[in-house]
């Protein structure tokens, strides 16, 4: 019975805080032309779950100036308070329930066994030895599956909470689980996700559609793989490309779906290469650029390679191209380096069996960042993201392209949206040639 009653506690003050910080979100969002955000994100400690709300377009949206009518007019009628609209918008909401493996164990497995206090994960951190083995000792006479079944019992009442709080049915919330990285493609994929409603069963129902962000359209998976084809808390980041593209050449390594490429070709980017090693995902970019009206092939290319054999094989062209010319620092930096902004986002690890060679980009960052240093024309910006709290970032390990200076910056800070503002979602670094 304590376990239920702090079950349902913690389910209340969920629900309170995500009252709390929709009503804040929801705005800001329609307000920025957003239609899908971060909720939530660990913000009560003994509740280690986040949430991404989605609010599909209609499926007859195709152009970006049919969105930004049909969204306009939406929120015209909100000012005005139409009562059928909110029921509309309700049937085209939908929320990602993201419960994270190690700490939410932990969390249950201490109310199974009715510790006074359950333990939040940052608590344990700091916790003695001592303390963190008669916790564990004390958890581990329960039988794993009674501690399965208990959790997702547990996930099932905060899936209900989050339904009822945004209004929508209960097969709207999509259950998901981030587990501690152990090796894999280069994002994170999975078995299909759960349903609030049929926890432990498998999703059945594919659920995709487009959403809109400052005015670009991007075409989002929410039950094929762990992530839905567009990272959040990149947002800000991408408008700073758009921002500088104009007449540039980009780069975008490790596109993934390629949102900055579409927000480079939105800035007018003068040519945009993007490079990824799967094969799905990249013709999910293309999905991407075409549905933002971004469709010369001339200009729009992609390639599917390995990002390390990538960026040998064109410095080593350059290189070469180099030596066959007039043999000076300038030629070779003008014919070995091309892009005027290189985007690196890399995942944390990748194990890919289509790569040559394992990614950790804790151990890789230097080589990786050096190698699109490179490749950078003269006054060209590289942006190195990541999203490892683990990396030690050591500026005097990036060598100067052609004894030409560096100018690093960390720029997280102008990087993190607001749905982020709380979190430490990621670090940037701007690392541009000086001239």
């Amino acid at each position: 019975m304590a376990s239920d009653n702090t079950d349902d506690y913690q389910a209340t003050i969920f629900a309170n805080r995500l009252a709390k910080r929709y009503k804040l979100l929801r705005k800001w969002a329609r307000k920025n032309g957003v239609t899908c955000y971060r909720l939530y994100d660990r913000d009560i400690p003994e509740v280690p779950l986040a949430v991404d709300v989605y609010e599909l377009l209609p499926a007859h949206i195709a152009t970006r100036a049919a969105a930004a009518q049909f969204l306009a007019a939406q929120n015209e009628r909100i000012s005005q308070n139409d009562s059928a609209v909110e029921k509309e918008i309700a049937a085209r909401r939908y929320a990602t329930l993201y419960e994270y493996e190690r700490t939410s164990a932990i969390l249950r497995k201490s109310q199974s066994e009715k510790v006074p206090h359950a333990l939040s994960a940052e608590k344990l951190q700091h916790t003695g030895s001592a303390e963190k083995r008669a916790h564990s000792n004390s958890t581990e006479k329960r039988p794993a599956h009674a501690l399965h079944r208990e959790n997702s019992a547990w996930i099932l009442l905060m899936a209900n909470a989050l339904a009822a709080m945004l209004g929508i049915a209960r097969s709207h919330v999509i259950v998901k689980t981030r587990k501690h990285a152990k090796g894999g493609s280069q994002y994170a994929d999975g078995a299909p996700p759960q349903t609030a409603r049929d926890v432990p069963i498998r999703q059945q129902r594919a659920i995709s559609g487009m959403v809109q962000e400052s005015g670009l359209l991007f075409s989002v998976d929410l039950t094929s793989h762990i992530d839905t084809g567009l990272f959040f808390d990149m947002r800000l980041l991408r408008a700073i490309i758009r921002e500088t593209a104009r007449g540039k050449r980009v780069l975008n390594l490790y596109c993934y779906t390629a949102s900055f490429s579409v927000y480079a070709a939105a800035g007018g980017a003068a040519a945009i290469d993007s490079v990824d090693l799967s094969n799905t995902y990249l013709a999910w970019a293309q999905e991407n650029m075409h549905a933002n009206g971004f469709c010369d092939e001339k200009k729009y290319r992609f390639f599917r390679a390995d990002v390390k054999e990538f960026l040998a094989r064109t410095c080593n062209a350059g290189t070469a191209q180099k030596n066959n010319e007039q043999n000076t620092f300038r030629n070779a930096h003008v014919l070995a380096a091309r892009y005027d902004i290189i985007i690196l986002d890399p995942p944390t690890f990748s194990n890919s069996k289509m790569a040559r060679t394992m990614l950790d980009i804790n151990r890789d960052w230097a080589q990786l960042v050096n190698a699109c240093v490179a490749l950078l024309s003269e006054n060209g910006v590289l942006y190195f993201s990541t999203n490892s709290r683990r990396l030690k970032f050591d500026e005097t390990l990036i060598a100067q392209p052609y004894g030409s200076p560096l100018a690093v910056e960390e720029i997280t800070a102008q990087t993190m949206p607001r749905d982020f503002e709380r979190t430490k979602a990621h670090r940037v670094w701007k690392i541009a040639v000086q001239q």
